[in-house]
């Protein structure tokens, strides 16, 4: 009796180790990809707005042919429902999104619903403008030819932008602002 309860107890014991490993890796994949996706967003952001980058594409179609990597990191980090992937959404407000980018950011923020306002509302503007300047300077430090002339304000949101758009995002929550799956 003593060995068969041995037994199950070691069994239960590898059980719960394996379902742990198991989350573990899917846990550290899902930073790797949002990691992925936030310097996708980054990097797209960064290209688009130093001089060499708007030339890119005008000189040479081929460089542009494609979806663009911003739309690309917000759909990965925006499709999935976990605290991880909310925080990633709300650390995106460190950048400066513009056109559809914008647009589909809020709809992934709208529709993320109430869970995502305690998130919103615990936001410090100052440290996302300092980590988005810091992986900006990574980024752009041993590249520094292609991003010559890149003005860092236009890719990282300032503080005051950073506070105004949390309100804007806090207010659409608490009214309930949803968007259909046709519009972003």
């Amino acid at each position: 009796m003593n060995k068969i309860k041995a037994y199950t107890t070691s069994v239960a014991a590898i059980a719960m180790l394996l379902v742990t490993i198991a989350e573990c890796q899917s846990n550290s994949r899902q930073e790797r990809e949002l990691r992925m996706a936030d310097q996708a967003i980054l990097a797209s952001s960064a290209i688009s707005q130093s001089p060499v980058g708007k030339r890119l594409c005008v000189e040479n179609e081929i460089a542009c042919v494609g979806p663009d990597k911003s739309e690309l990191g917000l759909a990965l980090i925006g499709a999935r429902a976990t605290k991880e992937s909310r925080s990633a959404l709300v650390g995106l407000l460190a950048y400066r999104l513009d056109g559809s980018v914008a647009e589909d950011y809020q709809c992934y923020v709208f529709n993320a619903g109430p869970v995502i306002e305690r998130d919103l509302l615990n936001v410090n503007p100052d440290r996302l403008n300092a980590h988005c300047r810091e992986e900006l300077q990574k980024l752009t430090r041993s590249r520094s030819a292609s991003f010559k002339g890149l003005d860092e304000n236009a890719v990282c949101a300032d503080p005051n932008s950073i506070r105004s758009k949390v309100k804007e995002l806090v207010g659409g929550v608490k009214r309930g602002i949803k968007c259909g799956a046709g519009e972003f």
